[in-house]
């Protein structure tokens, strides 16, 4: 499958610099990419039956027991469950879609749960990249499984306590109309902005190895 334009995983940078989906990396995965690859799978192959949990090393148990358990518990008796998953944008299909981890109904409550495996903390609360997920998979089963009255995130990350954050379906849609919406709306149409947007987000941007002046800018603290 080709790369999305406007990932969710990448979420956090395009809606703060549109600008740098320009930009595309091009490198193959590094070690961080490809253990998280290999991990995704491996909880994969434990939540569908494929292996047991209880004999993988110790290891690799440590590192995605909290988000099987996790999973498995929300999963018991829900009303539609999807793991690894590609889930679309409903209104920009073409430039922003991406795999859920884990996407759960149950008792009206839309849970999406996103295993992390790198070292650096990840936080649930208005993660963008998880809300994303969420407004596409809501987008996609409230048709099919009415009622979704609200919706939980939930970040598993080894080594972490699990982090998690909860709002209204309102608050989901009014987050997407206001923030996400009028962004994807002007990539789509290929607009290319003059100045890329200085930030935190820039540390993983492919532009700091293509001369963006913005990328250059967030190195010197300069923003």
């Amino acid at each position: 499958m080709k790369h999305a334009l406007c990932s969710p995983s990448s979420a956090y940078r395009w809606l703060n610099c549109p600008q740098s989906v320009f930009y595309q990396d091009t490198r193959p995965p590094g070690q961080a990419a490809e253990r998280g690859t290999r991990l995704h799978e491996l909880a994969y192959q434990v939540l569908t039956g494929q292996k047991a949990l209880g004999r993988l090393t110790h290891h690799d148990r440590a590192e995605i027991q909290h988000y099987v358990e996790l999973v498995d518990t929300l999963a018991k008796s829900c009303d539609s469950l999807l793991l690894e998953t590609t889930i679309w944008h409903p209104d920009f299909p073409e430039i922003c879609f991406g795999t859920a981890d884990a996407v759960i109904v149950n008792r009206g409550v839309l849970h999406v749960v996103d295993l992390k495996t790198g070292e650096v903390g990840v936080k649930a609360y208005k993660n963008p990249q998880l809300t994303l997920y969420a407004y596409m998979a809501l987008a996609r089963l409230r048709v099919a499984v009415p009622g979704i009255r609200s919706i939980a995130l939930y970040i598993a990350q080894t080594g972490r306590p699990l982090d998690a954050w909860r709002l209204t379906v309102a608050e989901l849609e009014r987050w997407h109309g206001d923030v996400v919406w009028p962004v994807l709306s002007h990539i789509e149409q290929f607009e290319n902005w003059s100045k890329a947007k200085a930030g935190a987000w820039c540390e993983w941007c492919p532009g700091k190895r293509q001369g963006c002046e913005a990328a250059d800018l967030a190195v010197l603290g300069m923003f």
